[in-house]
């Protein structure tokens, strides 16, 4: 009778060190997508809200927050290689400066120059003057995304 206390207790030691090292597996896991995840959002961040009018075909971009950005080092790009600079679609100077809350409109009466479609994709993208380098802030992909 008395050995049968022993191995129980090791059977308790051998859980207690398996929950142990499982415990470490996952802090250690959390601990490096926290530190890789802060390293993939170095780069310039931006966030923008999408209002598509469907009659007009056409689509409001309002930049909300992020970082700052000169008009002119913003694209505005979608479907077949179409594009237009935030500048050129606000009528702004490229060295100006967007604000939040500033709007462009995207469509084919301005520097866009063609209709927006509901299923198009639309992306904002910075663009790094020194390197040529392309980020996408924000994309919207269309009526059916929403």
């Amino acid at each position: 009778m008395r050995n049968a206390g022993v191995d129980r207790a090791v059977s308790e030691l051998a859980s207690t060190l398996v929950l142990i090292a499982i415990a470490l597996v996952i802090v250690a896991a959390l601990g490096s997508s926290v530190l890789f995840l802060g390293e993939d959002q170095a780069g310039p961040q931006g966030q923008f809200e999408f209002d598509y009018s469907e009659d007009r075909q056409r689509l409001l971009v309002t930049y909300e927050r992020g970082g700052t950005f000169a008009a002119g080092n913003i694209s505005v790009q979608g479907p077949d290689d179409a594009s237009a600079r935030w500048s050129a679609l606000a009528g702004d100077d490229a060295s100006a400066t967007i604000e939040p809350g500033d709007p462009v409109l995207v469509s084919e009466e301005g520097a866009y120059g063609r209709p927006v479609g509901p299923d198009d994709s639309i992306r904002v993208v910075y663009i790094d003057p020194a390197s040529g380098t392309a980020t996408v802030l924000d994309t919207w992909n269309g009526t059916d995304a929403v």
